[in-house]
């Protein structure tokens, strides 16, 4: 009987063996939360709205708020996405019914001309990416001169490959679904 008892109770080693990693699993869920937390606040150090990801600083949030990080760069976080969230929604009032374009080339930039040919001077570009506002012209994007510096872009070469194509503003990260427009344009 008394071998029994021996055998139903844990030993010392084990329970202390238990213990320890126990502790070992909590402290890496702390360091993930730290190093969560790190990033975050690298993000949101950046003073200058036009320098920052918004799209990674609230990918960086949502990490660090799965991880445990501290309610104040939590809060630090959600105060700056918000008044992003507030500025990009007056921005789509106030540009209601003007297109979005997203640069695509897969070749970089596309140059933005003073006219409609390909010879026209060059007044500036823009990278892929970059969004823009303006006009469909023909094979080309007459910009809104109030968002954008005036002149034109090239929507595609001769070969058929695309410069610049319909952006409806909705998509997330660099997963981008064509808007009614690019469905319009398709049918030609």
């Amino acid at each position: 009987k008394a071998a029994d008892k021996v055998q139903t109770q844990p030993s010392t080693t084990s329970v202390i063996e238990e213990e320890a990693q126990k502790n070992t699993k909590a402290a890496l869920r702390r360091l993930e939360a730290v190093e969560a937390e790190a990033a975050l606040r690298e993000e949101l150090v950046q003073e200058d709205d036009s320098k920052v990801d918004f799209v990674l600083l609230r990918r960086l949030y949502e990490d660090a708020r799965a991880k445990g990080a501290s309610r104040w760069i939590l809060k630090s976080a959600e105060d700056r996405l918000g008044k992003w969230d507030q500025l990009q929604e007056f921005l789509r009032e106030k540009h209601k019914g003007i297109p979005t374009w997203r640069v695509v080339n897969p070749d970089g930039h596309v140059n933005i001309r003073s006219s409609t040919t390909v010879t026209a001077s060059v007044m500036g570009r823009k990278e892929q990416g970059a969004i823009v506002r303006g006009y469909p012209d023909g094979d080309w994007i007459r910009l809104d001169e109030e968002h954008n510096p005036q002149g034109f872009m090239l929507t595609k070469k001769p070969d058929g490959t695309v410069l610049v194509e319909p952006y409806d503003g909705q998509a997330k990260d660099e997963d981008i679904r064509p808007s009614w427009l690019s469905r319009l344009l398709k049918l030609d």
